[in-house]
């Protein structure tokens, strides 16, 4: 089939869509106007009994007929007839019939005190004052209530009137709407099919040649038996020259970059460690004179009553010392090879730096690090910096959930040794109860430059440094997630890798 045909085809289906969907909406437009114009005839029908039972109520309080009285019977029956049938659907609407509906059903006791007091003989043979007071009040009251319905009743009959006059203008509008915007697609169609589809068809035909010569911006898909399938076999000829070097020359390019920026993120930590080294010896030597004044004191001084905060100066002096000296020990790069290393005091150290953010954003941690792990052939250093990392990443996941304290936001780290091909290994796993990773995101995360952070915090290289400083150690390091749940990722290093000192000196230069 040609492309004229299908454009031909398209055109009379497209126009008879619109025909049955204006159709439809002209039927359904009809039908909530007809609904619309059916309760407010109802509503007219309710108003008119109103009144009419408040006029024949005024007649029967002047003169006290028995027709009156019959009158009122059959109008007050009628219209609770007509009250209980109506079906209106607008929230007003039903507020001011129910209104209406109780001070009909509050008139009927009230008229029949009336008609009883006045039918009633009075005591002395006549109209006593109370006689005449009670019926006074009787009518009075009925009066107001009277008044109070016909109100209502006028106020039910202008909102219904005013939903008849909204539901036309809204059928109008859409239909007017829907007429105009199948008029102007109709339009805008015809205008491409007139016009621009041939014109089309020659410019991106001469682009195969353009694409032939080097220009690998356009593509188009083979299936058809027409022109465009004739473009499209034409684009065939750029296939190979796109995979073989357009492909690689990118490729090729990617990894350039990626190599680049891991270089200008290992010269970023080697400032950061330089610096935390001189600021780090900086704090120790006042911290070591403030701990030496502070045993001095206690051994000077024998008042008993000052022991326990020299004991807490000391105290605290010693906690700081201690993180002063995991910090020189992070930030200085190991220049030797690798050496047997306990991964609980990689965990220990690594959580010196970082407790305090951690509580300070109010995140429970639940460490669970047996004291007998097997020792693992690394360099300790860089799996601190993964081990930080991955702390990081899930400090940011639990503060993303949980901006404030809550009782599920909590960090879980985990080691165990298992066995593998004979072969003794070591898991250390960090858990945290964050909003997780989207499964199809699994695949990406380790990728450089992909994050799901803001540009401005977060590079996407993190994980991917981590990852490769875990192959180097022949480990691996993997993650699972249940979005809503928990994240999980799981460090694997064995005990012995299989490195020597020769090995990591040639991966170091």
């Amino acid at each position: 089939m040609s492309i004229r045909a299908k454009l031909q085809l398209s055109v009379l289906v497209g126009g008879g869509i619109a025909v049955l969907v204006l159709g439809f909406v002209l039927v359904w437009t009809s039908g909530q106007v007809d609904e619309a114009l059916e309760q407010n005839r109802a509503v007219d029908d309710i108003v008119r009994g109103v009144f009419e039972l408040s006029v024949v109520m005024n007649d029967y309080l002047q003169y006290g007929e028995e027709r009156a009285l019959a009158q009122w019977q059959t109008r007050h029956a009628s219209l609770a007839k007509l009250l209980e049938r109506i079906d209106i659907r607008d929230v007003t609407e039903e507020a001011i019939l129910a209104d209406v509906a109780q001070t009909h059903a509050e008139l009927s006791p009230l008229f029949s005190q009336l008609v009883a007091n006045r039918t009633d003989p009075a005591p002395t043979g006549g109209e006593s004052d109370l006689t005449l007071d009670r019926e006074r009040r009787l009518a009075s009251q009925l009066l107001v209530k009277a008044q109070i319905m016909v109100t209502e009743a006028f106020r039910l009959a202008e909102s219904a009137a005013s939903r008849v006059a909204s539901t036309q203008r809204r059928g109008a509008v859409l239909v007017m709407a829907l007429t105009l915007s199948i008029l102007a697609a109709v339009v805008v169609f015809v205008i491409l099919v007139s016009n621009g589809v041939v014109a089309r068809i020659k410019r991106l035909r001469q682009g195969t040649e353009i694409v032939a010569s080097g220009d690998l911006s356009h593509r188009v898909d083979e299936r058809g038996s027409d022109e465009l399938g004739d473009l499209a076999r034409a684009f065939n000829v750029m296939t190979h020259r796109l995979k073989e070097e357009g492909i690689e020359r990118k490729r090729a390019e990617e990894e350039r970059s990626t190599i680049e920026a891991q270089l200008r993120q290992q010269q970023k930590l080697e400032s950061i460690g330089t610096l935390a080294s001189g600021v780090a010896h900086e704090i120790n030597n006042p911290l070591m004179g403030i701990i030496n004044y502070a045993e001095l004191i206690a051994d000077e001084v024998a008042d008993d009553s000052i022991k326990p905060y020299t004991d807490g100066i000391v105290k605290e002096g010693n906690r700081v010392a201690t993180i002063v000296r995991n910090l020189l020990s992070f930030a200085r790069q190991e220049k030797e090879s690798h050496s047997p290393a306990d991964l609980k005091d990689i965990i220990d150290n690594s959580l010196n730096l970082v407790t305090a953010i951690l509580r300070k954003d109010q995140i429970t941690i639940d460490v669970d690090v047996p004291e007998d792990l097997p020792m693992v052939k690394c360099r300790s250093q860089r799996i601190q910096q993964v081990v930080i990392n991955l702390l990081t990443n899930a400090h940011d996941a639990l503060n993303e959930r949980y901006p404030g304290y809550d009782e599920n936001k909590i960090l879980r780290i985990t080691a165990r040794p298992f066995e593998n091909e004979g072969k003794t290994w070591v898991r250390m796993t960090i858990e945290d109860r964050g909003p997780g990773i989207p499964e199809e995101l699994l695949e990406r995360i380790f990728d450089p430059f992909f994050t799901t952070k803001p540009r401005d915090e977060g590079t996407g290289l993190g994980l991917s440094v981590s990852f490769g400083i875990v192959r180097e150690h022949k480990g691996r390091l993997w993650v699972e997630s249940d979005p809503g749940e928990h994240t999980r990722f799981h460090m694997d290093l064995a005990a012995d890798n299989g490195w020597s000192h020769g090995h990591v000196e040639e991966a170091e230069h």
